[in-house]
């Protein structure tokens, strides 16, 4: 018998990709594909700017997390 299983999944990007585009736009790209493989979304949080650590020169990340609910194993 399978049962559901409830993950958080934390997403984060700081650097702007070719198809996907800004690191906000890479971020909710990921909150869509895991919808895709299975996943239902139960929550997301808010996007969050933060700092790189250790400091550096890298731009800011945008990170936030989602709470999903699988039958994956």
């Amino acid at each position: 018998m399978f049962g559901f299983v409830m993950i958080i999944i934390a997403i984060g990007s700081n650097l702007p990709h070719p198809e996907f585009g800004a690191p906000m736009d890479v971020c909710n790209a990921a909150v869509g594909a895991v919808g895709d493989i299975g996943c239902r979304i139960l929550q997301r949080s808010r996007w969050f700017l933060s700092a790189p650590v250790p400091v550096s020169e890298q731009p800011d990340f945008v990170n936030g997390v989602i709470s999903v609910r699988t039958a994956l194993k």
